[in-house]
This record gives C-alpha cells, sequence and structure tokens, in this order.
C-alpha cells in the first residue's frame, strides 16, 4: 500500500528551511505501464537520491551517504577521480550521483534490487542482486531523483517477465518495446 501524497516532515531535513521546490506528480514511464504510484518528494540539494532511498527504506540519508563512501571500492574511488572534479570526486553532502555511486550503495541493501524509473529518457533499469527479494524504486527526472512509492515486486515482474539471465534490463515505451542492455 501507498501514500497518494507523501507528507515530508521537516525531521527528514535538519538542514532545511521547509521550503521545497517540487510538487507530487506521477510518473510518465509508470502510467504508461499502468501503474498506481505516487511520487515522495526531494530537495533538489545533490542528496536527492539518498533521501529518496532513506525515505523508502527507513534510514538516514546522510548516514547512508556516508556509509557508501565509506565502502567504495578503490576502483570506483580512482574511477570516480578520472570523471569528476577532485571536489565531486568526494562523494560530500551535496554531490551529485552517479551510476558508480548508485550501484555501489545498492551493496549496502544486497537484499533489494532498485527499479530506477527515468522519466526522461522513457526507461526502466533494474540496478543491483537480480536474485533479491525485495525491490524499490526511483524515479529520475531533470537530474533529479524522486522515491515512487509503489507496489515494486510487482513492477519487477512486468518489467523482467519475458526476460531469464540479463544483467539489466531496460523497458522503452517511446516505441512499446523491451531491450536488454
Amino acid at each position: 500500500m501507498f501514500n497518494s501524497y507523501f507528507n515530508v516532515e521537516a525531521s527528514m531535513f535538519p538542514d532545511s528551511d521547509n521550503t521545497y521546490d517540487y510538487i507530487p506528480e506521477s510518473s510518465t514511464v509508470m502510467n504508461k505501464l499502468k501503474q498506481k504510484h505516487s511520487l515522495g518528494i526531494t530537495r533538489k540539494d545533490g542528496n536527492c537520491f539518498y533521501h529518496s532511498v532513506a525515505q523508502l527504506l527507513n534510514s538516514n540519508p546522510y548516514t547512508l551517504r556516508e556509509n557508501n563512501f565509506q565502502q567504495l571500492t578503490e576502483g570506483e574511488v580512482s574511477l570516480l577521480y578520472s570523471l569528476r572534479s577532485e571536489e565531486d570526486a568526494t562523494c560530500e553532502n551535496g554531490t551529485w550521483v552517479d551510476h558508480i555511486e548508485m550501484n555501489a550503495c545498492l551493496r549496502l541493501f544486497p537484499d533489494h534490487i532498485l527499479i530506477l524509473v527515468d522519466d526522461d529518457a522513457y526507461t526502466v533499469s533494474l540496478h543491483g542482486n537480480l536474485e533479491a527479494k525485495n525491490a524499490f524504486a526511483v524515479q529520475l527526472k531533470q537530474y533529479h531523483f524522486r522515491p515512487i512509492f509503489c507496489n515494486a515486486m510487482k513492477l519487477r515482474s512486468i518489467i523482467t517477465k519475458e526476460f531469464v539471465n540479463v544483467n539489466e534490463i531496460i523497458y522503452t515505451h517511446r516505441n512499446s518495446k523491451c531491450s536488454i542492455m
């Protein structure tokens, strides 16, 4: 079950001025897939991925970000430094999350799979352990992450029912076709 409107409490953003620059709306991709859902609210502060995961998995976004950075492999840190500015490579508070950091974060939740709903590219992708018994969904739209409150396991089964033994599955609704990446 999910909320039709997600109320964000000020305690979720201890450094907040209690103003939010996003109003709940629906996901184009989720609507095309005919999935009942609602979107949570996250601030556009560079921590929106962690706020989204924290809201869905009942954790602290700042602790989550710090724990994630602490468990990055040497190779991931090296790649971050080669792709980002030195300041951004530290994954500090307020630095936008990319796929390297996102996939590393999933190691903190080995029994979960992330369903990333990209409403700009009109795709859905699965990240993490494909054998996981739990799932959660996050929207990406205009470089901003928001939690999706939905039946994520049902969404996962809709996406994967035609595919077996793939590392990543992408559903594109522009052409109503599925493609494997």
